[in-house]
């Protein structure tokens, strides 16, 4: 996919744009599958994460990379609000989280990797945050052993955020979902670790 030869422009979505287009959110976070690694992909928890985005109401937002009309990309967030589902645990932070914005989630489609789209679409995102007047932005990342036997000979985590100027605090929340196991044993749900990466605006 040759970005230089197509049309590709980034839209914003707000709450009602993103239920209307729940089954392109769905194919895209299918994307997760390929990393059974940090996540194997389950319909039912897809089901309810969606559902815990769509509680935040008019305060969600979404940016979605479009390739010749192809939503190829997005980036999902919303305010850092103990009301909204997905922010559950993160109140109680020792950051500031006065006027802070929780970024969830950047995913992009594996046909259109190596394009900047992850860049293009973090750039609309954040122009958009700080326009709102929010002061700090966090994401969680997960973390792994680096001798963890699970993880894939040609796993490369993504330093998205690390590049972006996000810095790791010492705030580790932890939470439950499948996982590929560490032997043949079929996915089991297993509690993860993830930091906590913050930008001060």
């Amino acid at each position: 996919m040759n970005l230089t030869k197509q049309s590709v422009y980034v839209k914003h979505w707000g709450d009602e744009d993103f239920f209307a287009n729940l089954n392109i959110i769905k194919n895209l976070r299918k994307q997760y599958a390929n990393y059974p690694y940090l996540y194997e992909y389950d319909e039912v928890e897809e089901d309810e994460y969606i559902r815990a985005y769509l509680q935040a109401g008019n305060e969600l937002d979404a940016f979605v990379c479009l390739i010749d009309s192809k939503v190829v990309g997005i980036s999902i967030g919303c305010p850092l609000i103990n009301t909204i589902p997905i922010c559950k645990g993160l109140d109680n932070l020792s950051i500031n989280t006065d006027k802070t914005y929780y970024f969830g989630d950047i995913i992009i489609l594996k046909e259109a990797w190596g394009q900047g789209i992850a860049d293009k679409l973090y750039q609309s995102h954040i122009s958009d945050v700080i326009e709102k007047g929010y002061q700090n932005i966090i994401a969680l990342l997960v973390e792994r052993d680096e001798d963890d036997p699970r993880k894939p000979e040609n796993f490369r985590p993504s330093n998205l955020w690390v590049k972006h100027g996000f810095k790791p605090s010492s705030e580790i929340k932890e939470y439950t979902w499948n996982t590929q196991s560490y032997s043949d044993k079929p996915p089991s749900r297993q509690t993860h670790k993830l930091r906590v990466y913050e930008k001060v605006l």
